[in-house]
């Protein structure tokens, strides 16, 4: 598996606050979102495993746990969709 490549570049929304913690296997971010321009539903997703090599996060595998796991909210209505 390839480690993530994310490219770097401007967000279409505003973001403040940011911050974040750590522990042994879990790296959680914090940042307060918003506005956005295209309305106040943003897609979510979420990955189960802790695939580090060298302190690099990984790719996690395609099982069906993780295809699963994208979703909606919106931040207007506080809502969440699962997918």
């Amino acid at each position: 598996m390839q480690p993530t490549k994310l490219a770097f570049g401007n967000l279409s929304f505003q973001v403040s606050g940011l911050g974040g913690e750590s522990s042994v296997n879990e790296i959680i971010i914090f940042a307060d979102v918003g506005p956005f321009a295209g309305g106040s539903i943003v897609n979510q997703v979420w990955q189960v495993g802790n695939l580090v090599l060298n302190g690099v996060p990984q790719m996690h595998a395609v099982s069906q746990q993780n295809l699963q796991s994208t979703g909606e909210i919106d931040f207007l209505y506080n809502e969440e969709k699962h997918r």
